[in-house]
């Protein structure tokens, strides 16, 4: 037994020498569960994913979904909804604020909001609702978009 054990901690000890600088990126991305992003480029965070664009130094968690209210893809209701997600930005060292964006068919004023000379808008809510479906807050899947301001 103790023969057993010592080979399976000698072959974990390799792997983990022979893939060392890969895991170090595997540690830091679970620790920090930083999202590479861009300017002008959509990308998706899960609920406490911070995405990270490192050209400009900005940094956008995605705190919460405070609202649901989008109507489930099988019922017919006499009103659309919304979603309403709320973010975090930091530019540099100085937070922006947490900002609200919301997800409502036909009113593009309410999913961005401005900062700094840069806008963040809120592309989509995932899932959409089923009505016998309850949705967790850790499926919950934003799309953002970064864009400069001219």
């Amino acid at each position: 037994m103790l023969r057993n054990f010592s080979l399976v901690f000698t072959v974990v000890i390799i792997l983990a020498y022979l893939t060392g600088c890969q895991n170090d990126d595997i540690i830091l991305n679970n620790e920090q569960d930083f999202i590479p992003a861009v300017l002008d480029v959509q990308f998706h965070l899960k609920v406490n994913q911070t995405a990270f664009l490192e050209i400009q130094d900005i940094k956008v968690k995605f705190l919460d979904v405070t609202e649901d209210s989008r109507c489930p893809a099988d019922v017919i209701c006499i009103w659309a909804g919304q979603a309403t997600v709320l973010v975090n930005i930091l530019k540099g060292d100085q937070d922006m604020g947490n900002l609200s964006l919301t997800d409502q068919l036909g009113n593009e004023a309410l999913n961005t909001k401005i900062f700094d000379n840069f806008s963040i808008k809120l592309v989509k809510v995932e899932p959409y609702p089923i009505s016998t479906q309850k949705i967790e807050l850790k499926d919950y899947i934003a799309t953002f978009i970064i864009i400069k301001k001219a």
